[in-house]
């Protein structure tokens, strides 16, 4: 039995509300945290919408904020570029708290996926 295409990311299909704050989670080619931001230094993003996240009050989508972002550090996105690989989610969930969003994400499409077996 094949797997079915998995939907594109979006905060409400994980559990994730507005107003949750993301931590950025970009890395160099060594794999070493690097810091970034989009206008400010220590600027906060917060969800905003299924697919959208507020950076310092801007309504941006968050697919775009990561590709700006990973174009300030010089890094390609990879095949298959998701955003959720450079995030993570400092909610009040605590299975959730610290976790980067595409591990949230597959942990959810896998029980989806039990579920429909």
């Amino acid at each position: 039995m094949s797997r079915s295409r998995r939907p594109n990311f979006s905060f409400c299909d994980v559990g994730i509300e507005r107003g949750a704050v993301l931590e950025p989670d970009f890395r160099d080619d060594r794999n070493q945290r690097v810091t970034v931001f989009w206008k400010h230094e220590k600027e906060k993003v917060t969800v905003a919408g299924p697919k959208e996240v507020l950076c310092d009050g801007i309504r941006i989508s968050f697919r775009k904020l990561t590709g700006i972002l990973l174009d300030k550090i010089k890094r390609k996105p990879a095949t298959g570029f998701q955003s959720s690989r450079y995030w993570k989610y400092n909610g009040e969930e605590q299975r959730h708290n610290g976790k980067k969003l595409n591990r949230i994400y597959d942990e959810v499409h896998v029980v989806r996926e039990a579920q429909q077996s």
